[in-house]
């Protein structure tokens, strides 16, 4: 109930219905209700033998990929420069890119 009060016990029809576009679809289920000694809330939240999970940790930030990353890089095109003015290849820089 919107006070937070269970529903009475007894039996009840819950109707769904649900609508995309033009489409529209509805189905019932009869439902039964009946009440027990542990339907209450703080029974619900605090169940016994259960702990919360830690918070979730962001590793510290590291720039040694991107600064890897550079480094090879830099190899490549100094290699790929090196071949390009040589007898071996053409003379332009084609393949830096």
């Amino acid at each position: 109930m919107p006070s937070g009060d269970p529903v009475p016990a007894g039996t009840y029809n819950v109707v769904v219905e649900a609508t995309v576009g033009q489409n529209s679809f509805s189905t019932s289920q009869p439902i039964r209700i009946a009440h027990g000694a542990v339907d209450t809330l703080p029974h619900l939240t605090s169940l016994p033998g259960y702990t919360d999970l830690p918070e979730t940790e962001v590793p510290p930030k590291s720039w040694r990929p991107m600064g890897l990353a550079l480094v090879y890089s830099g190899i490549a095109l100094a290699g790929t420069s090196a071949l390009s003015h040589g007898n071996l290849g053409s003379a332009s820089m084609r393949e830096a890119g």
